[in-house]
């Protein structure tokens, strides 16, 4: 007969998130990102869905994290150590017809908007589509 004690990670709250390693980015943009909150019950599964979220972006180069008990002993404190891409493009509109203003109000709905912007493939098409769906233009934005 074999024995043994099993110990799983339970949710308990998120007290606080913390961000370490940005430089363009504000840490509220990472932590909107993420998709984590405090005051959520979490647990590694979750961590780990916001760390390929964040990773997914297009926008961080690598995405760390680790948790532990807060100081309180009630919940988690969260830390994501983060490194953004640095190659950065300023962003431009050519031949769509709505102001620039309002184009850009748009873009900065995503909580990890910047301009100049990463050039990644996953932010352009993550902009593009965005805008497609507010401007409704034909031929559809795209994106380079």
């Amino acid at each position: 007969m074999i024995t043994g004690l099993l110990l799983l990670a339970a949710a308990f709250p998120i007290e606080s998130i913390r961000v370490e390693g940005v430089k363009r980015l504000k840490p509220e943009q990472v932590i909107a990102a993420s998709g984590l909150r405090a005051g959520q019950k979490a647990d590694k599964p979750d961590f780990d869905a916001a760390q390929k979220r964040l990773a997914e972006s297009g926008v961080l180069a690598s995405v760390g994290y680790k948790y532990a008990p807060s100081p309180s002993g009630q919940g988690y404190v969260v830390t994501f150590d983060v490194v953004e891409v640095d190659q950065v493009f300023p962003i431009r509109f050519e031949d769509i017809g709505k102001p620039e203003a309002e184009l850009r109000k748009v873009l900065a709905n995503d909580p990890l908007f910047t301009d100049p912007a990463p050039g990644t493939r996953e932010v352009i098409a993550r902009y593009a589509a965005a805008l497609n769906a507010a401007v409704k233009e034909d031929p559809p934005i795209v994106g380079r």
